[in-house]
């Protein structure tokens, strides 16, 4: 028998350069019965060399004694790795091993190697016994349910479907409780389709779920069963002490029903403590009202002190068909000191056209605070100039005139470059 060092004096030989070498240490691994050097195997089974491959895959096929299943197990996202491999076609290993695996005196160990394994590992347990159908099917989806990974937890919500009545109860009663929303709307969902009598308790307490997928669906429910869905929205939005969440989901919930009655009480959030409860004001606001009310509203948010907020309102404004004037941006320049309020005029100062955005850059020069975000600004619009072949308008050139006699000095790295575009634009002489 070897010893540890000539072992490893083999494993190491499976990784020389010299593909007799390779093929030689792998002959000897599987002849000795090292089942430690099956991961470097897996890997030898897709060597670049055709004799070192096949000399993999005999040594495998060596390994694949009872002894060594728990080997095999831990090795089986490597194992699932091959079907990703085209130096070889390895489907006829991969089959063999895992119907080696699958057999059911190795199934217990199957079981502890999922309470054990690393995430990986689990992983690739868990789909393998999906595919396989294996361990107890109650059993299994609780203890995958009660994983702390989201891709095992979501592995086993596919599972629900396949219980029977008692056993999916069971298990349904853990899975509408899951942080992840895939497994709670998969619950959700199943509660509805064969447990409809607590589908309904659970849609109602749904509709204040975090996740707007999960309150659609209870929403879209509960409507068809002329549950007065709005009232109980229009009830959190009136009562005091509701949690931001609540109101959230109230606010967003009459946006769905395109309740456009209760505007006047959902504007009143708008200038809430709270910047997730502003933002879902504005976004309701914004969709139930008409177009300039929503531009005033958004207009508004632009400047709010809040950057997802500002962000927020940014983004719609992106979506819809009126974009804020120059001027209304140079209001909010003059009225503001926050360097978010900044980034988001820029950001959606981009539909103005060329000479405009000029005009907004050199006004931001006027701000010390801002001289850093301007010069940015700047080389952007330098860098972005030649995209359109629009001329300045007269008042254009007057103004830009103006702006670049009084803060050309304050200019940085831009102010050559910005010369010349002037220059030969005719913008200036």
């Amino acid at each position: 028998m070897l010893n540890f060092a000539e072992i490893n004096a083999l494993l190491t030989l499976l990784e020389d350069p010299n593909g007799y070498k390779r093929e030689k240490a792998t002959t000897q691994l599987g002849v000795l019965g090292i089942a430690s050097a099956l991961p470097k195997l897996l890997i030898r089974a897709n060597d670049w060399v055709p004799q070192v491959r096949r000399a993999a895959v005999l040594a495998i096929y060596q390994l694949l004694t009872h002894n060594n299943v728990r080997v095999f197990i831990a090795n089986l996202a490597h194992i699932d790795c091959l079907n990703t491999y085209s130096r070889a076609d390895h489907r006829e290993l991969i089959t063999n091993i895992h119907g080696f695996i699958a057999k059911p005196e190795n199934q217990q160990y199957l079981l502890g190697a999922l309470q054990q394994g690393d995430i990986q590992t689990a992983r690739a347990i868990t789909k393998f016994c999906l595919k396989y159908q294996l361990l107890n099917s109650l059993d299994f989806v609780l203890t995958r349910l009660a994983h702390t990974d989201t891709l095992i937890r979501t592995l086993a919500s596919e599972r629900l479907r396949t219980l029977n009545l008692p056993d999916m109860e069971i298990a349904l009663q853990r899975a509408i409780n899951d942080p992840f929303m895939p497994v709670r709307r998969e619950a959700f969902q199943m509660y509805l389709l064969h447990f409809p009598e607590k589908g309904a308790d659970i849609a109602q307490q749904m509709l204040f779920d975090k996740h707007s997928s999960i309150q659609t669906i209870a929403i879209r429910h509960l409507a068809q069963q002329n549950y007065p869905v709005e009232d109980v929205f229009s009830q959190v939005l009136l009562s005091p002490n509701q949690s931001a969440l609540k109101i959230r989901c109230a606010l967003l919930g009459l946006s769905q029903l395109n309740a456009r009655q209760q505007l006047p009480l959902i504007r009143g959030f708008s200038a809430h403590p709270l910047p997730s409860v502003r933002k879902a004001a504005l976004q309701t606001v914004v969709r139930l009202s008409h177009d300039d009310e929503a531009r005033k509203s958004l207009i508004v948010a632009l400047s709010d002190k809040s950057p997802s907020v500002a962000k927020e309102a940014s983004y719609l404004f992106k979506k819809s068909l009126s974009m804020p004037s120059l001027s209304e941006l140079l209001d909010i320049l003059e009225s503001t000191n926050s360097e978010h309020t900044i980034k988001v005029c820029l950001f959606v100062f981009q539909t103005l056209n060329k000479w405009d955005q000029l005009i907004f850059i050199l006004k931001l020069f006027a701000r010390q605070d801002f001289a850093e975000t301007a010069n940015k600004a700047l080389y952007v619009w330098n860098r972005q100039f030649n995209q359109s072949g629009l001329p300045a308008t007269q008042r254009q050139i007057v103004e830009i005139a103006e702006l670049y006699k009084l803060y050309n000095a304050v200019i940085e790295t831009q102010k050559d470059t910005l010369n010349f575009t002037l220059r030969t634009s005719k913008v200036i002489t």
